[in-house]
């Protein structure tokens, strides 16, 4: 869905059925950047610093009723902080996050700050519980093994 048909009932953007789980991930422009910002909807972040209120995103997402009546979408809006994203998240969110994490920092990623082998890591590990198969497992170890090239890369450098 295209950020200009997000106000659009007359776009879709696709269904989620009853018992359905979805996992999104999105990149977050931090307020004060000089990136370009869609002037789509009036963004809560445009001109105040969620610092202030420990809110580090803002979830907004809309949905139709299920009767074929329902044309007009609702919005939910959601405040999200550090706090809750650190305690609330699911697993299967944890081990997205911890995913990407750890793809940015094998690409060396101008984005990926603060990130950290021993953070993606700690992330990936949430999942490790529902992990019948042992892919988490082999993927912390994964996660260990570049962790420890890269020490080893910069010693050597």
């Amino acid at each position: 869905l295209n950020a200009e048909d997000f106000n659009d009932d007359k776009k879709d953007a696709g269904e989620i059925g009853a018992g359905h789980c979805v996992t999104a991930l999105y990149e977050i422009i931090p307020f004060g950047s000089s990136e370009s910002k869609t002037n789509i909807d009036d963004l809560k972040y445009n001109t105040s610093d969620p610092s202030s209120d420990k809110e580090v995103a803002n979830i907004k997402f809309r949905y139709k009723g299920i009767n074929k009546k329902d044309t007009t979408s609702l919005l939910i809006s959601k405040a999200i902080s550090a706090e809750d994203f650190r305690y609330n998240s699911s697993s299967n969110l944890k081990l997205a996050a911890g995913v990407t994490e750890f793809a940015m920092l094998l690409r060396d990623s101008k984005h990926s700050q603060k990130a950290s082998f021993d953070q993606s890591i700690q992330l990936v590990s949430a999942a490790k519980q529902s992990d019948s198969e042992g892919y988490v497992a082999g993927l912390i170890e994964m996660i260990k093994i570049a962790k420890d090239l890269k020490a080893n890369a910069a010693v050597e450098n």
